[in-house]
């Protein structure tokens, strides 16, 4: 959660009054010369006439794999994202946004998924007395991406009717114009429409006006494409086929889908939502020159931060897709960040670690140092890829320095509680300048994965130094959230955002337990303060306590902190609060006013997606909190047990090796039998327990030694069936 940071007037809908909004300064990496391709068009303006508002909106996200992102909005129009950088503080990022009307007027189109999981979203509407039907997508032509729209109206009645719609754009009046069956903006080509049969297109100011008659009992199709920078002198002589280009589209996802781990589950939608969120997770990354930069949202977070980054790679990593995880760590670890790159940081003077081992982006929040570490660590336990480990122990090595000089540079200001936290901090979401918990948990965190690495490459003073380190700042954390805690009685009160802060918001004590583990899962106070949240939740969502307003994906971070303490009945009921918050399309907005239900931040966004995997995964398959071993479906629930229908999992990687093949089967009774293999990596076998939820009085047989332990069956084999069943 982060302050919004409006660009220019991008919220201009087509033909949209809209108030004037403040450019906002990007900060800009000194000496940095233009490193991506400006803008094409005039300048925007407004408009004049209806529409849905921005913050109303719902939308969803097409566009081509490392070549292009657009936001599909619910008033039927496009919104283009480009990032315009020049040498002044005036850098900001622009929108261009262009769409269909019916009749001339914006409708409220509904969204649905037709296609799950790819980025073709379906609308509807009804206009003029018709249904209408839209697929949006993006494919390549001519080796420059395009986005599509595939329209169709519907007549069932029983008389002809004459229908019409309007191809409109944001850019400014007077240098639009129609050219026969195109929409240009000087030498740029901004849509054109298929000369299809039964349809006329002629020019109407700077709009195209494109009708029909829709005879009855018929349908009437059309093809629109909108070129995303393409002079009108190379759109081809032929119209391209559309129907080709859509075809394209399902093939090329695919074969990324391919590359990742496969989920089957009861409900579909739960496999849906996860390839919905990785194809998210894809498009919101840019390829700016060789490097590939992963970032929460594409309009008002299309910026990189390290802790979105964080969760993000962490997510592509767990779905099986090192490659493309390994190219996004980049900028992580190499000190060689172009400026092209640099500028892309969210307020901060660059994306790439600073010379004293800081990991900025943006500046004076320092959970960032711990979540670089977490993600650059934990891609090597998945993978296993000690070469690539060591290219990036400098930065590791860097990075864990600088943690600890920063705590023994503070220690000369510091008093009580705060001797030997980090220093004073930004507290993202949580307070200003203060001792904030949050970061410490992180860093803290980030310590220990920095003494693994080490253990691994080898560097024993290091690794000794850094679990000395590790120790004494969790004990010194442990002390200061014990006496920072706030009793509200006998049995019930909270640990604070921060040291001194009593009344600062909640939500970063999750980070004691999740992702990191820095308190013990039976904490007193922190047990205490994860029942604060639970009495304050919304909607089976994270409420804050000074807003009436839920975030969403910082639910997911508290649903698997109470997997991690065995609750997962309410676990299980978070999840169902996050999933009913997502769209029609598998998203979900950043935060939500609960008295209006209008998002705000980006949707889809980034982090949400990711987290969304994340939870789903450690539902599934989550490592213990010591490393040691893992929990096969800790967090399922009953409920997704279904006779006759499988829960199944293929290549699914973990940090102790990767899970070829998990196979739940349920029988009309309720038995259940787990088949369970292990990829033979030549190191020991697994341990791994097996977790019957719901299962009361539990019997259990295994076809290799096993040990019940509560509702778990204790394993340590690399193949085994077992049987869980009620006594």
């Amino acid at each position: 959660m982060r302050a919004i940071r409006f660009v220019k007037c991008c919220v201009l809908v087509l033909a949209l009054s809209a108030t004037a909004c403040q450019e906002q300064p990007v900060a800009k990496a000194a000496g940095c010369s233009p490193g991506l391709e400006a803008v094409p068009g005039p300048a925007i303006q407004e408009f004049t006439g209806q529409s849905v508002p921005w913050a109303d909106a719902q939308h969803a996200l097409i566009g081509v794999f490392n070549r292009s992102k657009t936001l599909v909005n619910s008033d039927a129009s496009l919104a283009s994202i480009y990032l315009r950088v020049a040498q002044t503080m005036d850098d900001v990022d622009r929108t261009q946004r262009i769409g269909v009307f019916p009749g001339g007027q914006a409708a409220s189109w509904q969204f649905r998924s037709d296609h799950p999981g790819l980025p073709m979203p379906t609308l509807t509407t009804q206009a003029l007395g018709l249904p209408w039907t839209i697929t949006a997508f993006a494919a390549e032509m001519g080796g420059e991406p395009v986005d599509w729209l595939h329209l169709q109206v519907e007549n069932p009645g029983s008389a002809e009717i004459a229908v019409q719609f309007q191809v409109k754009t944001t850019l400014q009046a007077g240098h639009v114009q129609a050219q026969g069956q195109t929409l240009v903006a000087g030498a740029w080509l901004l849509a054109a429409v298929a000369p299809t049969e039964g349809w006329t297109v002629a020019a109407q100011g700077e709009s195209l006006l494109v009708a029909t008659k829709v005879p009855a009992q018929s349908k009437r199709l059309i093809w629109l494409a909108f070129p995303r920078r393409m002079q009108a002198s190379a759109f081809p002589q032929t119209f391209p086929d559309g129907a080709a280009a859509q075809a394209s589209v399902a093939p090329a996802w695919q074969a990324v889908y391919g590359q990742s781990a496969q989920l089957t589950l009861p409900d579909p939608w739960l496999q849906q939502a996860w390839q919905a969120s990785l194809t998210n997770l894809l498009l919101l990354r840019d390829k700016v020159d060789s490097w590939y930069i992963v970032k929460p949202g594409a309009f008002n977070y299309n910026r990189f931060w390290y802790r979105d980054a964080a969760y993000i790679v962490h997510a592509l990593d767990a779905a099986g897709l090192p490659q493309l995880a390994e190219e996004s760590l980049q900028v992580f670890w190499r000190s060689d960040v172009p400026c092209a790159v640099n500028q892309t940081a969210a307020w901060a003077p660059s994306v790439a670690q600073m010379a004293d081992g800081m990991w900025t982006a943006p500046s004076d929040e320092w959970d960032g140092p711990g979540q670089a570490l977490w993600a650059l660590v934990s891609h090597w336990r998945f993978t296993g890829n000690t070469k690539w480990l060591q290219d990036a122990w400098p930065a590791i090595r860097k990075g864990t320095e600088h943690i600890a000089a920063s705590r023994q540079a503070a220690k000369a200001v510091e008093q009580g509680a705060e001797i030997g936290l980090l220093p004073l901090g930004v507290g993202e979401a949580l307070i200003d300048r203060a001792h904030v918990l949050y970061h410490n948990y992180w860093s803290a965190f980030g310590v220990a994965q920095a003494t693994q690495a080490a253990v691994a490459l080898g560097h024993n003073d290091d690794a000794a130094r850094y679990l000395n380190e590790y120790a004494d700042f969790a004990g010194v954390i442990q002390a200061a959230a014990a006496a920072a805690y706030v009793a509200k009685d006998a049995t019930h009160g909270w640990i604070p955002a921060a040291v001194g802060a009593p009344t600062s918001r909640l939500w970063g004590t999750i980070a004691a337990l999740y992702p990191p583990t820095i308190l013990p899962a039976d904490d007193p106070h922190l047990v205490a303060t994860l029942e604060t949240l639970w009495q304050n939740r919304v909607w089976d969502l994270y409420r804050f306590e000074d807003v009436d307003k839920v975030w969403t994906y910082i639910t997911a971070d508290w649903g698997l902190a109470l997997q991690r303490q065995g609750q997962w009945q309410r676990e299980a009921t978070l999840f169902a609060g996050y999933r009913a918050q997502a769209s029609q399309v598998f998203s979900w907005w950043e935060e939500i006013y609960v008295q209006s239900g209008v998002g705000t931040g980006d949707n889809p966004h980034g982090w949400a997606a990711a987290n969304y995997m994340l939870w789903l995964r450690n539902m599934l398959v989550m490592e213990d909190m010591d490393g040691q071993g893992l929990q096969l479906l800790a967090g399922v629930p009953p409920a997704w047990y279904v006779a006759e229908k499988p829960i199944e999992l293929k290549n699914l990687p973990t940090e102790l090796g990767l899970l070829t093949h998990l196979r739940v089967d349920t029988s009309p009774s309720g038995q259940r039998t787990v088949q369970v293999t292990w990829a033979d990596d030549g190191q020991p076998p697994p341990k791994w327990a097996l977790l019957g939820r719901g299962l009361t009085a539990m019997s259990a047989t295994c076809d290799v030694a096993s040990k019940i332990q509560g509702d778990a069956v204790l394993v340590e084999a690399r193949q085994a069936t077992c049987v869980l069943a009620v006594e």
